[in-house]
């Protein structure tokens, strides 16, 4: 166990160093564990330290596969609605798989990203599709402008 003061902090934070080592000794890893020994248990604090491996490889997929880090912002608002849709898109794309893993078991993030893009370019080709979108859209937008230029009583 050590302790750890920062310059600026007034108190003492205690942390425990977790070292731990794969089966055949190939990597170590280090990490600073936060949580008072009391409050968490050993095997605890191993097991969340090796989890820390899937949520590293999830941030990666999600950055390469659907645009994670291409954002183009000025305000954290927009920074947090881009990264709220991107997960929130990884989460639809990942019930799609779980829904479909008997028939389609290989289904990967660019299939489902092929399909959806194939699927609306067919629904836009038509004029009559353009239309409806257009109309859709149109009317979304003058519903909202209703609804915010109402004055209330």
């Amino acid at each position: 166990m050590y302790l750890w003061q920062s310059e600026r902090a007034t108190t003492i934070e205690t942390v425990q160093l977790l070292i731990s080592t794969e089966s055949d000794g190939s990597e170590i890893k280090y990490s600073l564990c936060y949580m008072p020994a009391a409050k968490m248990t050993l095997h605890t604090a191993l097991f969340r330290q090796m989890q820390r491996y899937w949520m590293e490889r999830a941030v990666q997929n999600v950055k390469e596969q659907l645009g994670l880090h291409q954002y183009q912002v000025r305000s954290w608002t927009a920074w947090y609605h881009h990264l709220a849709l991107t997960l929130m898109t990884l989460h639809f794309i990942l019930q799609i798989q779980k829904d479909n893993q008997a028939a389609l078991p290989f289904l990967s993030v660019p299939d489902i990203k092929l399909v959806f893009a194939k699927k609306l370019r067919n629904q836009l080709n038509s004029d009559q599709g353009l239309f409806h979108a257009l109309q859709l859209r149109h009317q979304k937008r003058k519903d909202d402008i209703d609804r915010h230029s109402k004055v209330p009583k």
